[in-house]
């Protein structure tokens, strides 16, 4: 049983905008979680955490625009696109098998 009531029913966490240009992992500790995979950088950066009794979690690959990560089958990318940079073929979020969970800052432009 989880003893945190605010992370009891939390197994992964994505966060984006992490601002921590030093690749130290230390630097982006939750306390009752492990970091899986992290992208450093000073004004962008992403991280993705996973609960601490989850035994069978895994980073599968890592870019400059998102993080994936296996848990239990299912496959999550944590995206953040920085607002400067646009959409290529080098930075697209890949296509993960089923199932599978895409989360993120997408800074995505509209117009209206």
């Amino acid at each position: 049983m989880r003893k945190s009531f605010l992370f009891n029913s939390i197994d992964v966490i994505c966060l984006q905008e992490t601002h921590d240009n030093d690749d130290k992992s230390d630097h982006l500790t939750i306390s009752g979680f492990d970091i899986i995979s992290y992208t450093p950088h000073a004004k962008h950066g992403h991280a993705t955490y996973v609960h601490n009794d989850i035994s069978d979690a895994a980073s599968v690959s890592s870019s400059l625009c998102c993080d994936v990560i296996r848990v239990s089958g299912y496959y999550m990318a944590n995206v953040y696109k920085p607002p400067t940079e646009h959409w290529n073929n080098t930075n697209l979020s890949p296509v993960l098998p089923h199932p599978a969970v895409l989360v993120g800052d997408f800074n995505s432009y509209r117009p209206d």
